[in-house]
């Protein structure tokens, strides 16, 4: 009988400190690669639980005394090592580790995976530990190399027009299990200051050692960038001093952008950072650090599907071991009793366990959410509070005419990005129709957008009057109106909505000249004020969207 007072987990929280799932580089062979990357960890076991008298080379091995255990399965002919090893803490009374790992072959190649685990008492929670790494993981990265879909590295990856579409397919492969981390060199970012900053705010390669375990660093120079913009679209893009975080499940012809965390220049450059000394960063240094600790995070509190990547781990490999063994009639009947009671107790037990892992983790991922959308909705303020000061000190000096007005359309995504942050929003379909664009007065349609930006924006934060907004909409010759009824919009499907923020919102209005239909003549900007942002969202322009009497 097993004893079961070593797996009381009453009152106690389970927590992820570290997981992977990776392919282990392969030598000489797959049997040889098993061997040596087994033998590492069965040499931590052997070297951490001395009392247990572990056998000098790597072998079956399971053994449970004063707290301390260690379970091992070896089979160099499949080729399969794992192994169980749990302990309680020395530190922290009532505190227990359970590290496991696994070495297996599957379609040709070596997987490796980790779990280390610990329960700790309710009185003790204060003590939590977010993330550690176990030292045999150390050892097998930088002695034989591991792989997520391509190597993991202590140093960046360096992209260039050559290989800008391996990156591409790369972020998109489903396969890909960990984050990649994209910096960008900046050009003339104003600083603390004013002054102007150029190059990269934040260093890759001091950042990729840190990180490197766990997620991919690639830097992109200027112009890689903007070929790397053109590629994805401006929505999933990086650019100008910015870093950007593409998760798993990355799919580029979708919306979801906004799950892929975009950090710009002026995010980075005002980021303070103080670490357990008390040492304090700022700027690229400091934001290094805390990307480094939202990377962990990610590492600790991610859901991977063992069973699904085809990890077993000691519990259902030992089950397997044991059904798999020859045994004369008597001698299975015996032993079938004695370890049917074993598996039982077990399966218990680690039901136990994995419902109270279920719970913690559930619970972690929904305070990380609702903390993550504190932060972007604090970011969007702050951006719209120090948008809106420069706006007001404009205003009050009675000067808007350093907003230059451009008559080439390829310029106004940037344009309105650079002028009006937080005001203004092109849509990814405004974005599409722009490149079709033919309207013949260009300039009208940057003036219509400054309007916009400008006076129709302080209109609906309440600065200004409708009849002043309208008065200006008058001197440029253009007209502001619904854009069309709702029963009527109804009737032409998606033509008058678009997907915004996973919701699907209606182009209420648009500011319009002429009445022919000639696009060359006629121009339409279709938009909606998002009350939740307290900004503009630019669906469609300059051209005429279809209605009923076409």
């Amino acid at each position: 009988m097993l004893d079961t007072k070593l797996f009381a987990l009453d009152a106690s929280y389970i927590r992820r400190a570290f997981q992977m799932s990776v392919e282990l580089d392969v030598k000489n062979s797959v049997f040889g690669t098993v061997k040596y990357n087994g033998t590492v960890i069965y040499n931590w076991a052997k070297n951490k639980f001395v009392g247990l008298q572990m056998p000098s080379n790597i072998h079956n091995f399971s053994k449970n005394r004063s707290g301390q255990e260690v379970n091992v399965l070896y089979n160099p002919e499949k080729p399969y090592f794992c192994i169980k090893a749990s302990h309680p803490d020395k530190t922290v009374p009532g505190r227990f580790w359970t590290t496991e790992a696994e070495i297996l072959v599957s379609n040709g190649k070596v997987l490796l995976g980790v779990k280390l685990s610990y329960s700790t008492p309710v009185s003790q929670d204060k003590e939590m530990i977010d993330y550690s790494v176990p030292v045999f993981v150390w050892k097998i990265y930088r002695n034989n190399g591991i792989a997520d879909v391509r190597s993991l590295k202590s140093h960046v990856w360096q992209i260039d027009e050559k290989n800008i579409d391996e990156l591409y397919d790369f972020i998109q492969n489903r396969n890909r299990r960990m984050p990649v981390v994209v910096i960008t060199e900046s050009v003339n970012v104003e600083g603390v200051g004013g002054q102007y900053l150029s190059g990269y705010l934040v260093n890759g390669e001091r950042l990729a050692t840190k990180v490197g375990l766990i997620a991919h660093v690639v830097c992109l120079a200027d112009n890689v960038s903007q070929l790397w913009n053109e590629k994805v679209g401006r929505s999933w893009g990086v650019y100008n001093g910015a870093v950007r975080t593409y998760f798993p499940g990355a799919d580029f012809s979708d919306e979801t952008y906004m799950q892929h965390p975009l950090s710009v220049a002026n995010r980075i450059l005002a980021t303070h950072y103080e670490d357990e000394k008390g040492k304090e960063y700022i700027a690229g240094e400091a934001f290094e650090y805390v990307l480094m600790n939202n990377l962990r995070k990610y590492n600790t509190n991610v859901h991977l599907d063992w069973e699904n990547i085809g990890h077993k781990f000691y519990f259902a490999a030992n089950r397997e071991e044991l059904r798999n063994k020859e045994r004369t009639v008597e001698d299975a009947v015996l032993l079938n009793e004695m370890y049917e009671e074993q598996i039982q107790q077990l399966e218990k037990k680690i039901k136990n366990q994995e419902d109270e892992i279920i719970t913690a983790m559930i619970a972690t991922e929904n305070i990380e959410k609702e903390l993550e959308e504190n932060r972007q909705t604090i970011y969007r303020l702050n951006m719209r509070v120090e948008s809106l000061t420069c706006q007001l000190e404009k205003l009050r000096e009675g000067n808007q005419s350093d907003i230059p007005i451009l008559n080439d359309y390829t310029q106004l995504v940037e344009w309105v990005e650079t002028y009006f942050p937080g005001r203004l929003v092109l849509h990814n379909r405004a974005i599409r129709a722009l490149k079709g664009a033919v309207f013949n007065d260009p300039e009208l349609v940057f003036k219509a957008l400054k309007l916009l930006g400008t006076t129709y924006y302080q209109m609906r934060m309440g600065y200004v009057s409708l009849q002043e907004f309208t008065d200006q909409c008058t001197e440029l010759g253009i007209e502001e109106a619904g854009s069309i009824a709702d029963t009527v919009a109804g009737e032409l499907g998606d033509t008058y909505f678009v997907s915004y923020h996973g919701k699907k919102c209606k182009l209420e209005r648009h500011l319009r000249k002429g009445k022919v239909r000639d696009p060359q003549f006629c121009m339409r900007i279709y938009f909606f004020w998002s009350e939740e942002e307290s900004q503009i969202v630019i669906g469609s322009l300059p051209q005429h969207l279809t209605i009923s009497t076409s």
